[in-house]
């Protein structure tokens, strides 16, 4: 996919090649360098780029902040920007939904706002009432002080794509 985006060119190659020899590469588990060369392509994707340096460095951010217990989030902050949804946000709504990516570099918390992004309650609240929403759902997937079965029946509860239960404010 890394090669096929950056169209196969000899640049591309190299990078992957020295990235794939790399020690500190190859002494990862299966599941970290398939994380690893996920964020490899998500680094080097289209809709990466599409996004402003302010939010490219929120990506970042949160990769660089990504627990090694947590293969998931490159592929999930990868769907997340990649979803038209995502793409039909508006530049303030956009950093808003990075920075909570950000304050929870967890593959749950970019998975639930991508769902929460999908509902018709969340585009139709004020953009204040976006991050309200935006910061619960991703304190509340993120949590791991309470009971973590409840936390997920409640998401799933509220985010579920058939449910008519809404945050409002």
């Amino acid at each position: 996919e890394a090669f096929r985006d950056g169209q196969g060119g000899a640049a591309t190659t190299a990078d992957l090649r020295k990235q794939l020899a790399d020690p500190s590469f190859q002494a990862l588990d299966p599941a970290n360098r398939t994380a690893k060369l996920t964020e490899y392509v998500l680094l080097h994707s289209p809709e990466y780029k599409a996004l402003s340096a302010s939010d490219q460095a929120l990506v970042s951010d949160a990769l660089s902040a990504r627990q090694s217990g947590d293969p998931g989030l490159p592929a999930s902050l990868k769907h997340l920007i990649e979803s038209d949804r995502f793409g039909d946000l508006d530049a303030a709504e956009r950093t808003a939904v990075l920075s909570q990516v950000k304050n929870y570099p967890e593959s749950a918390v970019a998975s639930n706002i991508e769902r929460m992004l999908a509902k018709d309650w969340f585009q139709g609240q004020s953009f204040e009432d976006k991050q309200r929403s935006l910061k619960t759902i991703a304190n509340m997937s993120a949590d791991d002080t309470g009971d973590r079965t409840i936390l997920d029946n409640t998401l799933n509860r509220l985010l579920d794509p058939d449910s008519d239960y809404q945050l409002k404010w």
